[in-house]
């Protein structure tokens, strides 16, 4: 992920350096523009591309067609700055569209290898290109069904891949790789959805009332619907699965690991000193190693869990999903068209779901009273700016789980519901938290500290758990729970 910093180098453009940004966002694979004539094609009742699903609701735009090349512009909550986002990776802006006095917009994202091909080891390059490849097989394939089921995603009027990430691929014909998607976009005119982190808690029951709809559509003993997951999504869903993002990056836990103790255990409040001084906290690193090939084994090999696996999203963070505006609605009540949508299925695959509740869950820091009290006022006040008193009031963690088991369970079938139990579900809970927190310790808290932690403050694309230090410390404690729960079961020869 790129920084705010390094955005912002990218954003000191000239007006032509604008206008070539934005001819090769609106140029298609297959070579010409995105003009009227263009989304004749693509919008039109007998278009080329009808082959996907119009979005609910915009079945009378049938042209003529006019857009608006001026409000080619980002228009999302991640960076609030005008003009087409540069990430370094990929192009990214919203287009407003009109016929018969309707309007719609359209996300238009476009990723070309050679844009970062030479920023990449061979590996990396490799396995971010199959998460595109995977993108688009998601919403060629599994979108429509689960749109069908209730589950919503955004509409798809175009998609094209040009993708070399096979392993008989050299670095140089993997930086020919390239993919476009034209999508729905879920902020136009009219939408009644928003987009933002952290969640406060009625709008976390939105998001894991729609993780539950969506796990429980790939929870079906429909033969198909499994062979479907099976050849056109990774084998193992998640950006952090322990394959994917190698063993050398897990052994740097212990390193950094012992910065974070060395950063928070003193000039934080009492709690942070006593929590950190902890013999099992100071060890937690070194407990994870040892836990962590294990853990993914549970998760993703282990039969076990066979019959607990799922389509997973893989990267549930909170600027990937939209929850309503009026929030404090039933959710059950706004399921489908109306209700939250999930975005960007780049690491989608199967696994547990509890992946993308552990994950979701811990971004959301939902802390207890008797937390906040025990920081100091420094922390309390950080974390009082990113997420609402509602959200943390005691037991926020439980209750936030009682809710998408219960909301899962209602979707399942009577025995899958009766199989997975509450303590199914938080044994899966404990192993997921600590896939993830992996990833946390061995990637994102190199060099971990307050500062740090404060110049990503006002990034949503980050989780809470490593730009507020407060929800890092929390996360910590958690991690140690998890780790000794399953240390127990270990031991125990379970």
């Amino acid at each position: 992920m790129p920084s705010a910093a390094e955005i912002a180098a990218r954003e000191q453009r000239t007006p032509e350096q604008e206008a070539a940004l934005r001819d090769d966002l609106l140029t298609p694979l297959e070579g010409g523009t995105i003009d009227e004539a263009w989304l004749g094609e693509a919008l039109g009742a007998k278009g080329v591309f009808q082959r996907w699903a119009k979005p609910a609701g915009r079945a009378g735009m049938e042209g003529p067609y006019a857009m608006d090349r001026g409000s080619l512009e980002r228009k999302h909550a991640v960076h609030g700055n005008p003009g087409i986002l540069d990430t370094g990776q990929s192009l990214s802006a919203e287009l407003r569209v009109s016929a018969g006095g309707v309007e719609l917009g359209l996300y238009l994202k476009k990723i070309s290898a050679r844009r970062f091909a030479a920023r990449k080891t061979p590996h990396d390059l490799r396995r971010d290109l199959a998460s595109c490849s995977n993108e688009c097989a998601f919403f060629d394939n599994i979108a429509p069904a689960l749109q069908a089921a209730g589950v919503r995603t955004p509409g798809v009027f175009y998609l094209g891949q040009r993708s070399f990430h096979a392993p008989e691929h050299d670095a140089e014909k993997m930086a020919e790789s390239e993919y476009m998607f034209v999508l729905e976009s879920m902020m136009g005119s009219g939408s009644q959805l928003c987009q933002h982190s952290p969640l406060a808690r009625p709008e976390a029951l939105h998001s894991l009332d729609l993780l539950a709809r969506f796990h429980a559509w790939g929870w079906s003993p429909d033969a198909a619907r499994a062979e479907l997951m099976a050849s056109q999504l990774h084998a193992r869903a998640s950006y952090w699965d322990l394959p994917r993002r190698g063993v050398a990056e897990m052994e740097k836990m212990p390193e950094n690991w012992a910065a974070f103790l060395a950063s928070f255990s003193s000039g934080h409040g009492e709690y942070a000193t006593e929590l950190l001084a902890r013999p099992r906290v100071v060890a937690l690193a070194d407990r994870m190693l040892a836990l962590g090939p294990w853990v993914s084994e549970q998760i993703h090999v282990s039969e076990k869990n066979e019959r607990f696996r799922t389509i997973v999203h893989g990267d549930p963070k909170a600027m990937n999903i939209f929850v309503p505006l009026e929030a404090e609605k039933d959710p059950a009540a706004m399921a489908g068209p109306d209700g939250a949508a999930l975005i960007d299925f780049q690491w989608t695959g199967k696994g547990l779901g509890m992946l993308d509740v552990a994950m979701h869950v811990s971004v959301l820091a939902p802390f207890s009273v008797l937390f906040l009290r025990r920081l100091n006022e420094v922390a309390v006040a950080q974390l009082y700016h990113s997420v609402e008193l509602a959200a943390m009031e005691g037991g926020g963690e439980q209750e936030l789980l009682r809710w998408y088991h219960q909301r899962l369970c209602a979707h399942l079938g009577p025995e899958d519901a009766a199989a997975y139990t509450a303590e199914v579900m938080l044994r899966h809970y404990n192993l997921c938290l600590l896939d993830y927190g992996r990833v946390v310790m061995g990637a994102y808290w190199k060099g971990a500290s307050s500062e740090t932690f404060a110049a990503k403050a006002a990034r949503q694309n980050c989780a809470m758990v490593y730009r507020a230090d407060a929800c890092a410390l929390r996360f910590a404690a958690r991690l140690d729970e998890a780790a000794a729960a399953l240390e127990a079961e270990r031991g125990a020869g379970a």
